[in-house]
């Protein structure tokens, strides 16, 4: 028997926090789209993901999300809006600070070296070429609409996902498995607490 432990709380509450920071609710999203690292990344990072107003990498021992401030961004994108505008009115063309936040959601006491299996490639391919050095380059990066920590714990996987376009996660349980192996520790974020079921 299988249970699934499903804590769309979680993920739901930390996309809130960014579109409050960025002061404006991000655009929604017709599905997150994991893609694979071949080299374009760190190269701890397994799959990555945009977010609204960040982005979410899977690494083999944790989560590492990064917010930004989604109007000062905007203002870089199109600077001769009135906005962008007036964050330069203080005197010449230059660049505005991005103000960003970092959260790390670390498994403790899991597997070191769990599996990790993707599902529903639709056909898209990314190529990267972020520097001029070739050997920074990727291409042929493949993207998945699903991406599976596989025995994260023993008897125990960890699905992430989209639906109804929100970023969801399921804690898989095979037959026998214990829950309170189970044990996450976030960092960077000044206080948690839990109400009413929901992740804050």
């Amino acid at each position: 028997m299988i249970r699934i432990f499903t804590l769309f709380f979680t993920f739901i509450s930390i996309g809130h926090a960014c579109w409050v920071y960025g002061q404006h609710p991000a655009p929604a999203f017709p599905g997150l789209k994991f893609i694979e690292n071949k080299g374009q990344w760190d190269a701890s990072v397994k799959y990555a993901a945009d977010i609204p107003g960040g982005k979410l990498s899977l690494k083999r021992e944790r989560l590492h999300y990064t917010f930004y401030d989604t109007r000062a961004l905007a203002r870089q994108h199109h600077p001769h809006t009135e906005a962008g505008d007036n964050a330069r009115s203080s005197g010449g063309v230059g660049f505005e600070e991005i103000p960003m936040e970092q959260i790390q959601v670390e498994f403790k006491g899991a597997n070191d070296y769990p599996g990790f299996k993707v599902k529903k490639h639709g056909g898209e391919i990314y190529n990267y070429y972020l520097t001029k050095d070739p050997d920074t380059w990727a291409s042929g990066c493949r993207a998945y609409e699903e991406v599976i920590y596989s025995e994260l714990y023993p008897g125990i996987d960890l699905r992430f996902y989209s639906q109804h376009d929100f970023l969801k996660y399921d804690l898989v349980l095979q037959k026998g498995a214990d829950p309170e192996q189970i044990k996450f520790s976030y960092q960077g974020l000044e206080k948690i607490s839990v109400r009413n079921r929901q992740l804050y």
